[in-house]
């Protein structure tokens, strides 16, 4: 007699998904993520290869920030940022007007969803400014407005 007549037939097949699915998680699970995206972040190109509507590239001691179609309808048109290191000194041919340093220190949200997304961060004492007021729910928020 075999052992696996004694066994119900949804047991078998409840075991056999189990291990399927275990397979498919093994296999999924790739340890060498730092050498599938390390080289992106760490060779001076793209930091950032999936997004559609901005890009990010790593300079030296700074980086550009590219915007592109920054509002509904917009068509060709792009905006480029440098980001640059609070403390550190511009590099030279930065147009100034194009710098923001970073880490950003305040914020104006131009939308009541801006203002839930920095809330949820923690980081509503970051906020100066806003659009309207009448529909921020934070009791702190509405605090500061007063």
């Amino acid at each position: 007699m075999n052992i696996s007549s004694y066994i119900p037939f949804q047991i078998k097949r409840n075991l056999w998904v189990l291990i399927c699915l275990l397979e498919i998680f093994i296999s999924s699970c790739n340890g060498n993520r730092e050498q599938q995206f390390g080289n992106k972040l760490l060779s001076g190109s793209l930091i950032i290869s999936h997004a559609k509507r901005f890009t990010l590239q790593q300079m030296a001691g700074y980086t550009i920030l590219t915007i592109i179609n920054p509002w509904q309808g917009a068509n060709n048109v792009n905006q480029v940022y440098h980001l640059v290191g609070r403390g550190s000194e511009l590099h030279d041919g930065l147009d100034s007007s194009s710098v923001i340093f970073v880490p950003l220190k305040k914020i104006i949200c131009m939308s009541t969803t801006h203002v839930a997304m920095i809330s949820a961060l923690g980081e509503e004492n970051t906020i100066s400014g806003v659009s309207g007021t009448g529909f921020i729910f934070s009791g702190s928020l509405i605090k500061n407005v007063e």
